[in-house]
């Protein structure tokens, strides 16, 4: 059967040529999505929580974005049927374009490709991984070398009395809460 012409008016979006080029790839669109894959092979601890947390970002977004568009589309369907016209179907397409337009944007399988939420995320990953190796994964040291003092070792009473190898909590409160 032959593939009836569009009508006029009807543009094909960048998002569906892609759409039609990843059907036409078939079993190697799926290879170069595998070599693409996220999050990557050799990345760090860090960067794979941020992979974590953006994939479930993306979920939520798409997730959400099927509970808004599922009554618009009822709405886009019945719409077409009591108007009729010649064109029944184009409030529908309309709610699909949007539909592939976000699903394009939130780019929930990391495609290859520009102008999704990926050119945003992407920055503030490298952001993420520096603070988090930065304050949490790297060792902290001073600068003779030796670990740099924390609060619980900064308590510690290192009097002449206690030096004997016995460090001992200093007293907490005020002065005059001390033990007679």
């Amino acid at each position: 059967m032959e593939k009836q012409p569009e009508p006029a008016g009807t543009a094909v979006s960048s998002v569906e040529e892609e759409d039609k080029a990843d059907e036409a790839t078939g079993a190697a669109g799926l290879g170069e999505a595998l070599e693409v894959a996220h999050p990557p092979r050799g990345i760090g601890r860090a960067r794979l929580v941020w992979y974590l947390l953006v994939f479930q970002f993306k979920l939520g977004l798409d997730g959400l974005r099927d509970l808004l568009l599922s009554p618009i589309v009822l709405v886009a369907g019945v719409l077409g049927v009591l108007e009729g016209g010649s064109d029944p179907g184009r409030y529908l397409r309309r709610v699909i374009a949007f539909g592939r337009t976000t699903e394009h944007w939130i780019n929930l399988f990391y495609h290859p490709r520009t102008g999704t939420a990926d050119d945003l995320f992407e920055p503030l990953g490298d952001r993420f991984e520096s603070e988090v190796e930065r304050s949490l994964i790297a060792p902290k040291r001073s600068s003779s070398g030796t670990r740099a003092p924390t609060p619980e070792s900064a308590a510690v009473d290192r009097t002449p009395a206690n030096s004997a190898g016995r460090d001992r909590p200093a007293p907490s409160g005020s002065p005059g809460d001390a033990p007679p």
